[in-house]
């Protein structure tokens, strides 16, 4: 393949715990040429994951990054963005950073990182001989307002396979051979309506005052007193939606 999906980022106030975690649950290997500082570079085999520290980044949120590709030849991406996407911006990135030698983007402004097998600046992780293990990343899933606009982005730029599915499947299912790379649409109005109360009681707190409207709307919120009621509400998420192993 052209192309690969191999590298996941994390962001975490907890990264070394998160380390452990993935080592332990997934069987995740630490890089024999780790870092002994900044951030934790676990593998299964194929997929590498940097759990990057969020201490003193204020306003970086948690949770799931960016992923990264790994491509045969960046100046062929490079040439496929400026004949076919020209507003897409590429930034060479400080050699510091062990997948990334390259950051960009999609169209949508989902951000990812470019590599390439002879890069400089691979280290860690990412050096290290493929293996197959028993558990590993099987997929990767993005949310996207164009799911179809953003599947034939990645189609185009890195050749990966469409996935046949069934005729009511609104998602674009796109495979690198290994990992399957899954863009769903998203609607903020899909999450309209999704808060329920449990127990409807009058909402009375100890100090004699309901849950505040947007309290209840956008978390949980529960009152006590008299009566008893909690409001449990789902809310928008960001793009990268979850990986699948």
């Amino acid at each position: 393949m052209f192309a690969k999906l191999k590298h996941l980022a994390i962001v975490s106030e907890q990264y070394t715990l998160l380390g452990r975690f993935y080592e332990g649950m997934f069987g995740m290997k630490p890089s024999q040429n780790a870092r002994p500082f900044g951030a934790v570079v676990v593998r299964d085999g194929y997929v590498g994951l940097n759990i990057n520290p969020r201490k003193g980044k204020a306003g970086r949120q948690a949770g799931l990054d960016h992923s990264g590709f790994e491509v045969e030849d960046v100046n062929t991406v490079y040439d496929r963005l400026r004949k076919d996407y020209p507003s897409v911006k590429v930034l060479k990135r400080p050699s510091t950073r062990p997948f990334a030698g390259i950051s960009t983007h999609d169209p949508a402004g989902n951000v990812f990182d470019l590599s390439q097998k002879d890069m400089e600046n691979r280290t860690d992780a990412y050096v290290d001989a493929d293996h197959q293990q028993k558990r590993h990343v099987k997929h990767i899933a993005l949310r996207a307002i164009e799911p179809a606009r953003l599947a034939k982005f990645y189609r185009d730029v890195f050749e990966l396979t469409e996935m046949e599915k069934p005729g009511d499947d609104r998602n674009f299912y796109l495979s690198d051979g290994t990992v399957v790379f899954v863009i769903m649409p998203w609607d903020i109005t899909d999450f309209a309506g999704k808060c329920r109360r449990v127990e409807k009681r009058t909402p009375e707190s100890e100090e004699g005052k309901g849950c505040p409207r947007a309290q209840s709307y956008w978390s949980g919120c529960r009152s006590r007193g008299r009566g008893e009621t909690e409001s449990i509400c789902q809310m928008p998420a960001g793009p990268i939606s979850h990986v699948g192993s």
